[in-house]
């Protein structure tokens, strides 16, 4: 019984905190695809190195 007790208090320290993530995840997702792409200039010939 107090296992099972024990189980339900970190589950419930535990549980918002992972909730709250997909938000995070999403916000770091777009802000990588935005940031994270860098343009190729095809007319400087120092890009081609």
């Amino acid at each position: 019984m107090v296992v099972i007790l024990i189980i339900g208090v970190l589950a419930a320290l535990v549980v918002p905190k992972v909730m709250s993530r997909p938000d995070e995840a999403r916000i770091t997702a777009a802000y990588r695809k935005t940031h994270g792409v860098r343009p190729i200039n095809i007319f400087n010939p120092a890009c081609m190195a």
